[in-house]
């Protein structure tokens, strides 16, 4: 839901708890009359303020800029103070706040800007009336928080908006893969596994979830030692792409399968899950194996077949070298007679 539709359903239960009221509309309509011939004065020192810091600064490309944003914002200086709070106002208040969430401004300076523009209106105020500013005051103070209500509605509104789709975006590739993917704890514990993970496995997710990843993956009461371990590799910073484990199901079969993983950080940088895929290579490891045994094979009658070539040229050439004896003993006999 975005940020305009949440805030509608309790726009009236908002103004309510600000209370405001008909009878503010009055007190409105003199406050206009008292900023309005002030309002350029106001702007100017508004931004003069806003462009003195880096942190706002950036957001002004060139004086093209500035003078676009000051004269919506006078727009919006007009309808604060108009008594007219009704969902058209909110839809248009809700806009400035995605807007200033999309590039990128973040609350910390907004709050502080609206500081310094509530001490230039009330510095205004202190001006023109020596006494009975109170009523004046606390009507600024109504619409300015009904103001920062929905700016910081919209931001929140819109950043659990991008939280919610990225999660479904994860979701979606997470149940939809062909790969087992594991998301496990720090502590080895298996914090989720996606359908193809479980069917791996040949569990529920109810079988697999809270255990350790030793337990199931490799069947073992205790953390493995025989093969170096994926969670272990990934707290210590190590590379884990293309590693070839076995894994065992739980009907006890040995699946091999070739893993890669990766860590999930904090915002301090802490690992607080590591996420692992598993494809299952058994198949293409059989494959390979029976090549291996062929091509052995091969290798053995390769042998046998040359050394069979080897021993008929051999023979073949003592054969020759008989012959030439024979001949030469027939050619001393036919001498001897002679």
């Amino acid at each position: 839901m975005n940020p305009e539709k949440l805030l509608e359903e309790d726009w009236e239960k908002i103004k309510s708890y600000l209370e405001i009221t008909e009878e503010d509309k009055h007190i409105f309509e003199e406050v206009t009359g008292i900023l309005t011939p002030h309002q350029e004065e106001i702007m100017d020192a508004f931004y003069e303020y806003v462009l003195s810091f880096p942190q706002t600064r950036s957001f002004f490309r060139d004086k093209e800029t500035v003078a676009r944003v000051k004269a919506r914002q006078l727009d919006y200086f007009k309808k604060l103070t108009m008594g007219e709070y009704d969902l058209e106002y909110l839809k248009d208040r809700t806009r400035v706040g995605v807007a200033h969430d999309r590039i990128g401004l973040q609350l910390r300076w907004y709050v502080g800007a609206y500081r310094k523009y509530m001490e230039l209106i009330l510095q205004r105020f202190c001006r023109e009336y020596d006494g009975g500013i109170l009523p004046y005051l606390n009507g600024i103070m109504k619409v300015v928080f009904l103001d920062m209500i929905v700016a910081i509605e919209s931001y929140v509104g819109k950043r659990e908006h991008r939280i919610r789709e990225s999660e479904e975006h994860f979701r979606s590739i997470f149940e939809a893969t062909n790969d087992a993917i594991f998301l496990f704890s720090p502590d080895y514990r298996i914090l989720d596994a996606n359908p193809e993970a479980l069917k791996m496995l040949g569990l529920s997710r109810e079988e697999v979830v809270g255990k350790k990843c030793y337990q199931l993956v490799h069947g073992s009461p205790t953390k493995c030692n025989e093969v170096p371990c994926t969670v272990d590799q990934v707290l210590n910073g190590e590379e884990v792409r293309g590693h070839v484990h076995q894994h065992t199901d739980c009907s006890g079969r040995k699946i091999t399968v070739e893993i890669s993983a990766s860590s999930i950080r904090d915002e301090e940088g802490r690992v607080i899950a590591i996420v692992e895929a598993a494809r299952d290579v058994t198949s293409r490891e059989r494959v390979q194996k029976e090549l291996e045994r062929r091509i052995a094979e091969l290798e053995r009658w390769r042998r046998v077949t040359v050394d069979r070539e080897l021993r008929m040229a051999e023979l073949k050439e003592e054969n020759r070298r008989l012959r030439q004896e024979l001949e030469r003993l027939r050619k001393l006999c036919s001498e001897g007679e002679e």
